[in-house]
């Protein structure tokens, strides 16, 4: 267990043990942001080392304002929203077996009618969260999905608390009306 300062210091002068041990304690906490917004594993992966490897490339630069864990938030959805922009909006909630499998490890229950209900909600909620714009998105995304507290969010965002809470209350006003819009085009369909 490292001290932040000593940490941050031992990373400056090129410790590959505190650097390993950064990579152990932070690597979950990435991949999960990149996951939530790529919602392809492997993609998540591969951005996951790049994060670390911007990390490494460009500590020296860090000043401390925030702190590591912070700075490192702010990377991963640097980095996360960029690749999204270079897969042209990839399907953000992916297939519904990928994401059950990943999230919950079991599918051994679920039935092919139950599956093609939620793929149809999911393929509604990941078009619903494409139109959002993306400061609404990302903070949408932190809260939900990574269960982050609006002072965390603030911090990774860089705005006050009620900034965030109005950019999530917004994106949920916003999904909620784009999905009622969905529901009415699917009944219309009947």
């Amino acid at each position: 267990m490292y001290d932040e300062q000593i940490l941050v210091k031992r990373l400056k002068e090129g410790d590959e043990k505190a650097f390993a041990w950064l990579i152990e304690q932070y690597s979950n906490m990435v991949l999960h942001v990149a996951y939530g917004f790529l919602q392809d594993y492997q993609e998540a992966e591969d951005l996951m080392q790049e994060v670390f490897v911007a990390v490494y490339e460009n500590i020296a630069h860090f000043r401390s304002e925030s702190n590591l864990k912070t700075w490192i938030y702010r990377i991963a959805i640097n980095k996360s929203l960029n690749q999204q922009r270079k897969l042209k909006w990839k399907t953000w909630m992916g297939s519904i077996e990928d994401y059950l499998l990943w999230q919950h490890k079991t599918a051994e229950n679920t039935t092919p009618q139950i599956l093609l209900i939620h793929q149809e909600q999911m393929d509604a909620i990941e078009k619903a969260l494409q139109k959002l714009p993306s400061n609404q998105r990302t903070a949408f995304i932190l809260h939900k999905y990574d269960d982050l507290p609006h002072a965390e969010i603030a911090k990774i965002m860089n705005l006050s608390i009620p900034a965030v809470e109005s950019l999530i209350h917004r994106a949920k006003l916003n999904l909620q009306k784009l999905l009622a819009d969905f529901g009415n085009k699917k009944s219309n369909k009947k």
